[in-house]
């Protein structure tokens, strides 16, 4: 007949095998989702990056020719 601690003994090591499986499948899923990401962040970075050049820099000229505009008005106004 067998003890409770004889099945502890004998369930133990089919439970670190699944441990370490679950682990090896975490790990992967982890550094694959993390990789696809990096990827498409590349990806896409190079695709619109002409576009978000040029419009960073119309939004500069834009809050330059606002600043100057104002402080102009604020100067001939007052």
């Amino acid at each position: 007949m067998m003890d409770c601690d004889d099945i502890k003994l004998t369930e133990s090591p089919n439970n670190s095998s699944d441990s370490r499986t679950e682990k090896y499948y975490k790990k992967f899923d982890f550094f694959y989702r993390r990789t696809a990401f990096r990827s498409m962040t590349e990806f896409y970075k190079g695709l619109f990056k002409p576009n978000l050049d040029k419009w960073r820099e119309g939004e500069r000229k834009s809050t330059k020719n606002f600043l100057h505009l104002y402080i102009q008005k604020k100067q001939f106004c007052d």
